[in-house]
């Protein structure tokens, strides 16, 4: 018999952009079904898939999902991106920021 994702015969890796959070079962600590990432957020591929982390300073993120600590792109030039951003904020009036 061949085992399908989703079947009962065996766990399956949490998927890019996804993560599962572990919950209390009586004594067991079990992972639920995964959770995609919200905006402003990513799930590290190279990490554990247990939390979203939010993009860093100078980084967006503008859709669910994301993956890779550069979340959605770097923020542009004349704009900045705080941690968490979900997309780039204009420099107010006398400031600026010239990295591309």
């Amino acid at each position: 018999m061949v085992a399908l994702p989703g079947d009962r015969f065996f766990c399956t890796k949490c998927p890019d952009g996804y993560y599962c959070e572990d919950f209390s079962m009586g004594s067991l600590n079990v992972q639920s079904v995964p959770i995609i990432a919200k905006e402003g957020h990513f799930v590290n591929d190279q990490g554990n898939r247990l939390a979203q982390e939010a993009c860093p300073p100078g980084t967006y993120g503008q859709s669910k999902g994301l993956s890779t600590t550069l979340c959605s792109g770097l923020c542009m030039k004349g704009h900045f991106c705080p941690l968490g951003s979900i997309q780039p904020h204009p420099c107010r009036q006398g400031y600026y920021q010239s990295n591309e």
